[in-house]
């Protein structure tokens, strides 16, 4: 009977975890949000420019034709770069220190592959 008493408390201490969590994570993406432009270079200073770095990894090799010099391969590209305007000070959200946010909602880099 005791352990029962003991499972139900920690039940309602991790729910209690997990809602003040929800709060903390929805009020950060709120206010992370308000004003945000996402066709707005994130820079802080005019005529300056983004930093992103690219990590080309090769996933596999589709087709290599030795005598016409061709290779068909499949790539994925990791990007990586800073929008200072989607930080924050974990100590005014509960602790948080990450959050997932859609990719559409956010700016990110022109990109083309040349050389197709």
């Amino acid at each position: 009977m005791f352990l029962k008493g003991s499972l139900t408390c920690i039940g309602i201490l991790y729910i209690q975890f997990v809602t003040a969590q929800y709060q903390d994570i929805s009020h950060l993406l709120d206010d992370l949000q308000k004003g945000y432009r996402k066709h707005v270079l994130p820079t802080r200073k005019t005529n300056s420019y983004v930093a992103v770095k690219v990590y080309p990894a090769i996933v596999r090799i589709d087709d290599l034709d030795a005598h016409k010099e061709e290779l068909s391969s499949t790539i994925s590209l990791s990007l990586y770069w800073t929008d200072d305007r989607l930080a924050w000070n974990p100590k005014d959200y509960g602790g948080v220190r990450e959050v997932y946010m859609p990719v559409s909602g956010i700016w990110t880099p022109d990109i083309s592959v040349y050389n197709t």
